[in-house]
């Protein structure tokens, strides 16, 4: 039942992996327009951080599904390699936000409070 479970969702996302590529940069348009557009709001919470955790939930899917144990998959062709650069970029883009992110809110705490663990200036 897993396996079959398992195999249809590999034919699903193997639909998804022609445009993989193309999706990754969406998000990565996406993500860099509502970080700069959102940087300094009070909505941050309600639109990045859900953002942060599809995209992180959609590539751990994505990377478990189409290279797991029990796959009928033998050989890495090269979509598959593009599909695994761009998701490490992405990965990487999402953690380098992240951290951005977060830094900023500790910047912005201590300037509302006066007081801070952390002074990153």
């Amino acid at each position: 039942m897993l396996i079959e479970f398992l195999n249809s969702l590999q034919r699903i996302f193997n639909r998804i992996a022609d445009y993989y590529t193309t999706i990754t940069y969406f998000i990565y348009f996406l993500y860099i327009c509502l970080y700069l557009g959102l940087a300094d709001s009070t909505y941050e919470k309600y639109i990045l951080v859900p953002l942060k955790s599809f995209i992180r939930i959609f590539i751990g899917l994505f990377l478990a599904v189409q290279f797991n144990p029990f796959s009928n998959k033998v050989r890495i062709t090269e979509k598959d390699t593009s599909i695994i650069m761009a998701s490490a970029g992405l990965i990487l883009v999402d953690a380098l936000f992240s951290a951005y992110s977060n830094i900023d809110i500790l910047n912005r705490g201590e300037e509302q409070d006066g007081i801070g663990y952390y002074n990153f200036n």
